[in-house]
């Protein structure tokens, strides 16, 4: 139960600045430290109480990810008439991807990596 208020803290604490103009906004607004706080936070609950209880880290923040990526991509594909291939990789590559590129960039938002990943993916 601590981890699900704890993610539950973690998920409403971008919205607390709502007096801040946002470039982005939600989980992919966070600095990656947070996101490697977490999955470690919750990779020990998990050892130490099972994996029953709570939605996977990599699920959620993997979802969290699609989501922000197929924003960017509905944007290009107005601005420029083209778009990116978004499955060219599995969600796995994606998450491990973001949780090297966190572990490299502490201090960066996960919205840094994410574009850095956009970019390097094939226009579709």
């Amino acid at each position: 139960m601590k981890i699900i208020i704890t993610l539950f803290i973690f998920l409403i604490s971008p919205c607390l600045s709502a007096q801040d103009k946002l470039f982005s906004w939600g989980v992919v607004s966070t600095d990656c430290q947070s996101f490697l706080d977490l999955v470690n936070r919750t990779d020990k609950y998990i050892q130490d109480y099972g994996d029953n209880q709570i939605i996977s880290t990599q699920n959620f923040y993997t979802a969290v990810f699609q989501a922000y990526l197929s924003g960017l991509n509905i944007m290009v594909y107005v601005e420029k008439d083209s778009w990116k291939n978004l499955n060219f990789n599995s969600e796995d590559y994606l998450y491990f991807y973001m949780e090297n590129y966190c572990s490299k960039n502490l201090s960066e938002k996960i919205s840094s990596g994410l574009i850095e990943y956009f970019g390097e993916l094939p226009n579709a």
